[in-house]
C-alpha cells in the first residue's frame, strides 16, 4: 500500500517543482543571476528617461522575472517639436547654412555641416525670416526627422534627394511652392503629411496632392493613389526603389514620367481611364 502511495505522489511532486521553476525534473536548479544582453531578454528599450531593462537569465537560457538596467539613456524622440516621452522642446539645429536672398529680406536654408539625425529649422536667422529650403538643400542628409517651421513658403527641387533614413515628411500650411524631384531616392519614407489648412497642397494615403486632389505630385513606398486623382505628375515616384506595387485607379487619365528608377516595382495595375 505504501509503495502504491509513493508511486502516486512522486510524479506529482516532480511536476509541482517544475511548475514553480525551482528544480527541473532532470535535477537542474534555476539560478537567475546572468545578465545577458539579447533581444529575447529585453523588457523595455531605453528612452530619454530610462536605460534599457532586461530580465536576468539562468545559465540554461530560462528567463527570470527580476530585471536589471543596461547601457545609456536614449536621445530624445522628437515629433512636432517636442519629445514624445518627456515633452522637452526640440532645440533648433546648429551648423545649418543660410543664403541671403537677392533682396536681402530673407534666408534660404541648407544642411551645411549639421549632422543631427533630428533636424529643426529655425524660423528666423540673424533677424530675418527663413523662407525657403534650397535646391539640394538636404541632399543625402542622414536625418530621421525634419521639423519645417511655418516661415517656410518654398521647397526647391531635389531638396530631400537621397535622404535614405527619413521616415516621414510633414509640410506646414505656409508652404505654397514645391519643386520637382522632391524625394528622389529617399527610399525609407513611409508617411507624407500636409497641414489641413495649407491653401495649395493636401495629403491623402501618403500622397502629396494639389489642393483639389486632382494631381499626384509626390509619393512614397506606402502611397495608395486615391480615387479621384486624374493625373500623376512627372517624377512623382522618382527612383523610389522600395515601392513594390502600384494600382492606378480608373479616375486617372494622364500619367507622366512618374516611375523612373522604381527598380523594386513588381506589379502595376493601370485603370481603364488612362489614355
Amino acid at each position: 500500500m505504501k509503495k502504491k502511495i509513493l508511486r502516486t505522489l512522486l510524479p506529482l511532486c516532480c511536476a509541482m517543482v517544475c511548475i514553480f521553476g525551482l528544480v527541473a525534473c532532470n535535477g537542474h536548479r534555476h539560478t537567475f543571476n546572468m545578465s545577458i544582453i539579447r533581444d529575447e531578454y529585453l523588457k523595455s528599450e531605453a528612452t530619454c528617461q530610462s536605460k534599457a531593462i532586461y530580465y536576468f537569465a539562468c545559465e540554461c537560457g530560462e528567463k527570470g522575472t527580476e530585471t536589471f538596467t543596461y547601457g545609456e539613456f536614449a536621445s530624445h524622440d522628437y515629433s512636432g517639436g517636442h519629445c514624445v516621452v518627456c515633452q522637452t522642446e526640440q532645440p533648433v539645429s546648429e551648423w545649418l547654412e543660410f543664403d541671403l536672398s537677392d533682396d536681402g529680406q530673407s534666408y534660404a536654408v541648407r544642411k551645411g555641416y549639421c549632422d543631427d539625425t533630428q533636424i529643426r529649422i529655425p524660423e528666423v536667422y540673424e533677424g530675418k525670416p527663413v523662407t525657403k529650403i534650397s535646391s539640394y538643400g538636404f541632399q543625402n542628409a542622414q536625418m530621421t526627422s525634419l521639423l519645417i517651421p511655418d516661415s517656410i513658403v518654398g521647397i526647391e527641387r531635389f531638396a530631400f534627394r537621397g535622404c535614405d533614413r527619413l521616415k516621414s515628411l510633414t509640410i506646414p500650411s505656409s508652404v505654397t511652392r514645391i519643386g520637382a524631384h522632391l524625394l528622389e531616392r529617399s527610399n525609407s519614407l513611409e508617411r507624407i503629411t500636409v497641414a489641413a489648412d495649407n491653401p495649395k497642397y493636401k495629403s491623402e494615403n501618403n500622397c502629396l496632392l494639389t489642393k483639389d486632389g486632382k494631381t499626384l505630385l509626390c509619393g512614397c513606398k506606402n502611397s495608395i493613389i486615391p480615387n479621384g486623382v486624374t493625373a500623376i505628375d512627372d517624377y512623382a515616384f522618382d527612383y523610389c526603389e522600395t515601392v513594390t506595387n502600384i494600382t492606378i485607379p480608373d479616375s486617372v487619365k494622364n500619367v507622366g514620367y512618374a516611375f523612373a528608377g522604381c527598380n523594386g516595382l513588381l506589379a502595376i495595375t493601370i485603370g481603364c481611364g488612362v489614355t
